[in-house]
Parts: structure tokens; sequence; C-alpha cells
């Protein structure tokens, strides 16, 4: 089952100055997703290389993979990100309780039109 991921890789291991690419992916696991944005990397204008030169495409890809700073499975930070945001809402008598993924999720599909603007056409 994919899940959602959000890796983050060095630009350069010798200069911290040019940071991170940072990129959120849907993966089946977390190598997967390091290898997707990788490759995301490497066809980003930052990256200085012909995405179509399949060596030099390879070659990067490798070595941003040895630099890869940070995995995280976004879901499983979803939960306290929703108490956070929404704390006052969901616990105005102070006392935190756990939240029922599956019922929010029920519920926003449920009310899907309520939640989300309508789609442009």
């Amino acid at each position: 089952m994919r899940k959602y991921w959000e890796v983050s890789i060095r630009w350069n291991d010798n200069n911290s100055e040019e940071g991170t690419f940072t990129e959120s992916v849907f993966a089946d696991d977390d190598v997967q997703a390091q290898r997707l944005v990788a490759e995301s990397m490497a066809c980003s204008d930052d990256s200085e290389i012909d995405p179509d030169d399949e060596g030099e495409f390879a070659e990067f890809v490798a070595s941003a993979l040895q630099r890869v700073d940070s995995v995280s499975e976004v879901g499983k930070s979803l939960p306290d990100d929703i108490e956070s945001v929404f704390f006052d809402e969901l616990f105005p008598d102070g006392q935190r309780r756990s939240i029922n993924m599956n019922a929010l999720a029920a519920l926003l599909a449920e009310h899907r039109d309520r939640v989300l603007t309508p789609a442009r056409g």
C-alpha cells in the first residue's frame, strides 16, 4: 500500500550553505520514496545535469541517495499535527484524546463538498 513520504536530500555534503531538496511523494516504502525524490532532484533546474543523459542521470541519483538527510512517513505525524492545529475545536475541555483516523477519513469523505472548494474546470 502506498504511503505519503517526505524526503530531504542535501545538495552537497561539503557545503551546508547549499541546503536541501525536500519533496513529498507517494511510495510503497521509504526506499522507493528516496529514489523518487532523488530522481525528481536530478530533473530539477538546480541540479545542472542533463536528465536525458542516462549515465549522468544515474550517477546523480546514486550520489543523491548517499546524501539523504531525512525520510518520514507523513501519515504517522498527522494525528499530532491535527491535534496541534485544531486543539481548541477538538478538545474544548482541554482533555486530549486519541484521534480515530479511520473515522476522520469517513467524515471527510461524507462531507467532501463542505470541506473542499469546488473543482475548477
